[in-house]
């Protein structure tokens, strides 16, 4: 299914007509929170303030006041009467969930048939249960483990590993699609989705999520700023006329901020390179400075761990309630025109381009206060980590383009972006 910008996955079709269905891909990457329990979560959080921000007419396409089981993984395969329930528009997967995929694969290999599951997509994700079914003596939650785990789920620590997040969302009954086969290449299309764009439509009319190429490469809009900019990310990673990934530092003894590292024209940094050699001319004319919020994101929760909050990398007060377009924003930012994504923004996750790329990615959120040891994306143990400014690593542009940018063609999909136009930047 096609909706607001984003590939889903139909994963049940209930008797009173409703459809659940999850996104295809991973949209951003998270630590889950204090314990266990999604109900308190910065994951549920983030899906049900961030995420939800960027579907379009939800309120007439989703059930807003759906039950979201948590029932606990014994780890046995049995699965007790739900214990809780949680009310939300947006949710995740629970392993029942996971476990129903896998039924009717013909091996008895369980770690083949975590393979081939339609849930498996090649990254390690959250799923919404506890590990054992008493959310006070532990903080253990259940993931996905794309590469079997032995062939059964796995815990990980709630405020230790970072793992993919892929939302959920029930569709209601009266809701109606067209066109399509229903496949990844041919989706479903929801008619009460954003109707298909003009020609000469302005570029902040549209939805996160959707592609744009500017300058020959592809982007998807992370979201439409408040004054009107659209801001862009890279789909793939920096490469060279080869096709091959580069790598880079972060910063040098001295130098080790972003910021430095733009400053010092030294472009064997990531800041210097993007921001001088591989800013083309053709692709500078259509940028405006964006801002890049630095928060540090270490939060000491309230079992006296220290977890990563992702509201702290914008947000002054790292446990407003406040949602981060709302919150007083932190005062640590870099201002530029191109940048890198942060610890929980939209579609921070390695590139999928190129299933032999295995590099770690660079983020622009640092995970000090000195911003010595920055925060990137392991792809091999897929989680974000504090890197030494100075480890080689790959990068993901992040730009901001024009109020006035417009849309010559294209349909804001992989295989057929925007192509855009700006009769008055440059």
């Amino acid at each position: 299914m096609w909706y607001s910008g984003k590939l889903w996955r139909i994963t049940a079709i209930y008797p009173d007509g409703t459809v659940k269905m999850v996104t295809e891909e991973i949209v951003t990457g998270l630590y889950f929170g204090d314990t266990p329990d999604f109900e308190t979560s910065w994951v549920k959080t983030w899906l049900n303030e961030d995420f939800l921000d960027t579907l379009y007419n939800y309120q007439n396409i989703i059930v807003t006041d759906n039950k979201w089981d948590l029932t606990a993984d014994y780890g046995n395969g049995t699965y007790p009467t739900p214990y809780k329930t949680v009310t939300a528009e947006v949710g995740l997967l629970n392993p029942y969930e996971f476990h129903r995929s896998i039924e009717g694969i013909n091996t008895d290999n369980k770690v083949e048939k975590y393979q081939k599951s339609y849930l498996n997509n090649q990254y390690d994700y959250w799923l919404s249960s506890a590990c054992i079914n008493n959310l006070d003596d532990t903080t253990c939650i259940r993931g996905v483990d794309a590469n079997g785990n032995g062939g059964d789920l796995y815990g990980g620590s709630t405020n230790i590993v970072v793992n993919g997040v892929r939302p959920a969302v029930v569709l209601k009954a009266n809701v109606s699609f067209s066109k399509g086969s229903g496949t990844k290449e041919n989706p479903y299309i929801l008619l009460n989705d954003k109707k298909p764009v003009r020609a000469n439509d302005k570029l902040n009319e549209r939805l996160s999520g959707e592609y744009v190429k500017v300058d020959n490469k592809n982007y998807r809009i992370v979201g439409i700023e408040e004054n009107g900019t659209t801001k862009l990310t890279s789909i793939d990673y920096v490469r060279d006329g080869e096709g091959n990934v580069v790598l880079k530092k972060q910063g040098e003894n001295g130098n080790h901020t972003y910021e430095a590292a733009v400053n010092s024209k030294n472009e064997d940094l990531w800041g210097a390179y993007l921001n001088n050699t591989w800013l083309t001319e053709n692709l500078k004319k259509y940028l405006v400075n964006g801002t890049y919020y630095l928060g540090n994101p270490a939060t000491l929760t309230d079992h006296g761990t220290i977890g990563i909050n992702y509201k702290a990398t914008v947000c002054k007060d790292p446990n407003t309630t406040d949602q981060i377009k709302n919150c007083e924003k932190t005062d640590k930012v870099w201002t530029g025109l191109v940048g890198l994504s942060r610890v929980g923004e939209m579609f921070n996750y390695p590139s999928d381009e190129d299933s032999k790329d295995s590099y770690d990615m660079l983020l622009i959120t640092p995970f000090d206060e000195g911003e010595y040891y920055p925060a990137a994306y392991r792809k091999y143990a897929r989680r974000i980590d504090s890197i030494f400014y100075n480890e080689l690593l790959t990068a993901k542009p992040s730009i901001t383009l024009n109020s006035d940018v417009r849309i010559v063609s294209g349909a804001g999909t992989k295989e057929k972006p925007y192509e855009i136009k700006c009769d008055t930047c440059g």
